[in-house]
């Protein structure tokens, strides 16, 4: 069976998606291979949006906007002119090729450009063939070529992650280090509770509540570990409310909290 490219098109709502609407009232032929997705503006298609397609097994992602100077919002178009060839220089650099994303302009009225655009392109990624770069597939090449941790495991299924991490060697002597000072925090009684980070069943980064050594287990530092758990300190330590006051216990919980730089201002 020949290969048939994915393409997924992004419209702009004002110009585009009612120019292939006239393409199609006006019976032109554009590929079958093109699924519209219409937006507010093409200045709102992000290249997070468009790598993140690229993610979901789309071979190449094409952008339609108006023409420069008739945008609904003034500059939105202009906004995707100057994101799309960075975006296209990033993909060159991380081995992905360029010409499967296409920025263009469709006006409302302009049916036969838009089918003319659609079949050009579609030609050109099926030239390409299919896509072998996948994000996920290089986290997760990243994630199990590190050295290994222990607890790394212990959160996903015998196959794949749910949800890929970066550990690299000074993670885990990160991750060590914590686990060593935590242990003997509780062991020595000089803390109630140590707050960390562990990863959770789903394979995500989050807080934990340590309050025994058995548990220091848990504790682990990655890339993920973006919460601020200075946060926690009230709801977690004994302090409650009276009224909408806030009032202290009769002792106040002692505990030992993994702070970020950013975090301790």
């Amino acid at each position: 069976m020949p290969y048939e490219p994915k393409i997924i098109a992004y419209l702009c709502t004002w110009c585009s998606y009612t120019g292939a609407d006239t393409a199609g009232i006006e019976r032109l032929k554009s590929p079958a291979n093109i699924r519209d997705i219409r937006v507010p503006c093409s200045g709102r298609v992000a290249p997070e949006l468009i790598m993140r397609t690229f993610e979901q097994g789309a071979d190449g992602v094409l952008v339609l906007g108006c023409h420069i100077g008739e945008c609904h919002y003034n500059t939105g178009n202009h906004r995707a002119a100057k994101r799309l060839p960075v975006l296209q220089a990033l993909m060159a650099y991380a081995g992905l090729e360029p010409e499967r994303v296409r920025l263009d302009w469709v006006s409302a009225s302009e049916g036969e450009r838009y089918a003319r655009i659609t079949t050009e392109f579609t030609e050109g990624v099926r030239a390409l063939g299919p896509i072998h770069w996948r994000i996920a597939d290089r986290k997760a090449r990243f994630v199990w070529e590190q050295e290994p941790i222990s607890h790394r495991y212990s959160a996903f299924s015998d196959e794949q992650p749910k949800h890929a991490i970066y550990f690299t060697p000074v993670h885990e002597q990160q991750t060590q280090a914590i686990r060593a000072a935590a242990t003997e925090l509780l062991a020595n009684k000089q803390v109630d509770c140590v707050i960390g980070y562990e990863v959770g069943p789903r394979g995500r980064t989050r807080p934990a509540f340590i309050h025994q050594p058995e548990g220091v287990e848990r504790l682990v530092w990655n890339q993920d570990c973006t919460h601020n758990l200075s946060a926690y300190l009230s709801k977690k330590l004994g302090w409650g409310t009276d009224g909408g006051k806030k009032k202290q216990p009769d002792r106040l919980p002692k505990a030992a909290i993994m702070v970020k730089p950013c975090d301790s201002r």
